[in-house]
């Protein structure tokens, strides 16, 4: 019965979500990257930053080439596909809630990987509850703006939420390569070594925030095994697992070469602020992310009970998570720290906000699911207490991520306005932006815009639009 209570929670949850996002008005950034604007096309020509190095030019985000690729691609063939069988404007809010259900039930699924420890099928009752324990805390709407894994904007997904996704693929499928000098590898072995391969290549140039998750992460890597082992014995390992130590050597050598890369755009020179100042909104600006709403409180409650549970327990897994919250602790501390050094943007001013934090709530989530599901297996007084407390818990975060599904109505009748009129320059008379953060005044502003409508099918020419 348990089990197929998760199995309709599940399927609700993401038939929820779905339409959740395909109610989300479109962002600001969607023409500069899908026309594409000139700026990055000079991304698009020169994918390693080749001529930036050489040629010393300033671009902007010369090191996020696959970010951009992949979504250049993706919204300049996905609509079309959805046009065959409905209406142009239809077809965009659906590319953007599709790449974003997918997204989010790729971190769901990887994350109840690691918090079983791959040792799970995928609709027995243990895999079932733990996606049921993670599902409601990636809020679509709710504490989205403090803890959102998926980005409303479908723009900013392709630069922090799909990089993230794949470095967690990345990391699953290195932990699996083991020494099996024994076995001959099969066809799927030799297709694990090709995604790492392509991993190791894409995920240095594919957001702001990999390179340096990929550096910390390796770092702490090494100290864990330098504290448990001798320097010999970790220098031994790497050589009977030459594959791990070539994948570890290549991505962190492109992540040194893609932060060096970064130093070169040019949002670090137009919005220069001393260090100092950098790290003086940072301070400001943790109480606001993680205190301002209950979404992250709630999680650090939960957190702080299930190691005091944990702790009395004193089992071997209690060994295992105080490893985990002990370097969940200690990356938190080393980004945190590292993060006021990548630049400051205005939109962005106290530097640390839900999208750059994106790390650190992943992380979290993974410390949550996994102690509560070893504590749901080895608990034996007070386990109804316990299942009542997490039920409740978990009801909180359903019900916080609510939406009216309406969200986008105001910007669909102005596109619908737009493409029923006959001016070239046409006035709308509504207060939403369309296809902007806000709403456009001058029409020449619409001019990327309008080209992006003329593209997609959407108007037979190209028209600029404004409003008060």
């Amino acid at each position: 019965m348990i089990k197929y209570l998760c199995i309709i929670f599940i399927i609700a949850d993401a038939i929820y979500s779905f339409n959740q996002f395909y109610t989300t008005p479109l962002d600001g950034d969607l023409a500069g990257g899908i026309v594409p604007a000139e700026e990055v096309k000079l991304i698009l020509e020169d994918p390693f930053g080749i001529k930036v190095i050489f040629e010393k030019k300033l671009n902007p985000n010369p090191n996020k080439f696959f970010a951009h690729y992949t979504f250049y691609k993706y919204f300049n063939f996905t609509p079309f596909i959805f046009q065959k069988f409905t209406t142009a404007i239809n077809s965009i809010y659906l590319s953007c809630a599709l790449i974003k259900l997918i997204a989010q039930l790729g971190f769901i699924f990887m994350l109840s990987l690691f918090i079983g420890e791959n040792k799970l099928k995928l609709f027995n009752n243990d895999h079932l509850l733990i996606i049921c324990l993670v599902t409601p805390l990636l809020q679509s709407y709710g504490y989205n703006g403090f803890m959102g894994i998926i980005d409303k904007s479908s723009t900013y997904l392709f630069f922090y939420g799909i990089p993230l996704l794949l470095y967690l693929v990345f990391v699953y499928l290195f932990l699996s390569l083991k020494n099996k000098k024994h076995k001959t590898p099969s066809i799927l072995t030799y297709t694990r070594y090709i995604l790492l391969a392509i991993l190791t290549i894409i995920l240095p140039f594919s957001g702001p925030l990999i390179p340096p998750i990929i550096l910390i992460s390796s770092f702490l890597l090494f100290i864990k095994q330098f504290t448990i082992n001798q320097p010999f014995k970790i220098y031994k390992s790497l050589i009977n697992n030459k594959l791990q130590a070539i994948y570890l050597l290549t991505i962190c050598l492109l992540s040194f070469y893609s932060i060096y890369l970064g130093t070169y755009n040019t949002q670090n020179v137009i919005e220069h602020l001393p260090l100092t100042e950098r790290y003086s909104h940072l301070l400001n600006g943790i109480p606001l992310l993680f205190f301002q709403k209950l979404g992250f409180p709630i999680l650090f409650i939960v957190l702080t009970l299930n190691y005091l549970i944990l702790r009395k327990l004193d089992t071997k897994s209690y060994k295992t998570m105080l490893c985990f919250y002990k370097y969940t602790l200690l990356f938190i501390a080393i980004y945190l720290f590292l993060l006021p050094l990548g630049g400051y943007r205005s939109y962005r001013p106290h530097i640390i906000r839900f999208d750059t934090a994106l790390p650190i709530t992943v992380l979290l989530l993974f410390i949550y699911g996994k102690s509560t599901y070893v504590i749901f297996n080895q608990l034996k007084q007070h386990k109804k207490k316990y299942l009542i407390l997490i039920f409740t818990i978990l009801f909180i975060y359903t019900n916080a991520d609510r939406s009216a599904l309406n969200e986008n109505n105001c910007e669909r009748t102005a596109l619908n306005y737009i493409v029923n009129s006959d001016d070239e320059i046409v006035y709308l008379p509504f207060d939403c932006s369309v296809l902007e953060w806000k709403p456009i005044t001058d029409p020449q502003k619409s001019k990327l815009n309008s080209e992006l409508l003329y593209l997609w099918n959407i108007t037979a020419d190209k028209k600029l639009y404004y409003t008060d």
